[in-house]
């Protein structure tokens, strides 16, 4: 990891891109090779690079006089105490304005109250939907009945179709088969005598009626 943070803090820096030790420099061999189009969303970019230009010379010069305003004041102030801070920061807090700085304007209590616990109320109140509620009463009670159901037809399909109906039909045939066995004697005088008897019988049915 030494390497690759060695690389990038060296990019940091302004002469890594122009070669120059003026850092308030950007023209450099890396700004060449940037390429801008001449006409964007009906822009002139010619005129809006002219604009940043300047901008930038004066937002530097804004920003470096503020920093340097609020270092001298601080030196002043704190390091060599040409004025008492106490008693200017009574003076100041009768309005709440050292109490308004001190505390950075409240803009972190303002994003907490504002952004984070509503986000955050979001966030559980769609947890508890989604676990709570959908997975536990859903999904869980598909799966239950899911489970019970296959238990339930299981049970029948074991039980009931296979036991009593398919197995009970095949003992019933078995015990046909095994009554019925007994016939097949292989001697012809039985198969006639029982052809004789089942041609008497059906005669004296048909007569009967």
């Amino acid at each position: 990891m030494s390497f690759p943070l060695i690389v990038l803090a060296s990019l940091s820096f302004a002469f890594a891109f122009t070669f120059k030790l003026n850092p308030l420099d950007y023209a450099g061999w890396f700004y060449k090779y940037i390429e801008y189009g001449k006409n964007v969303v009906g822009l002139d970019m010619d005129t809006v690079r002219e604009g940043i230009h300047h901008a930038h010379g004066q937002a530097m010069v804004i920003s470096l006089t503020v920093a340097g305003i609020g270092i001298g004041t601080a030196t002043l102030f704190y390091l060599f105490k040409m004025v008492n801070v106490d008693k200017l920061k009574s003076r100041l807090n009768y309005f709440g304005l050292f109490d308004l700085s001190y505390n950075k304007f409240y803009i972190d209590e303002i994003y907490d109250a504002l952004m984070y616990r509503p986000f955050m109320w979001f966030c559980t109140f769609f947890s508890w939907i989604d676990w709570d509620f959908y997975d536990q009463k859903i999904v869980d009670f598909w799966g239950w009945f899911t489970l019970k159901t296959s238990e339930g037809v299981g049970y029948s399909d074991y039980n009931w179709l296979d036991q009593k109906i398919i197995d009970g039909f095949g003992n019933i045939t078995n015990k046909f088969g095994q009554s019925l066995k007994v016939t097949q004697t292989g001697i012809i005088q039985n198969y006639l005598l029982g052809g004789v008897l089942g041609f008497v019988t059906i005669f004296i049915i048909f007569k009967a009626f």
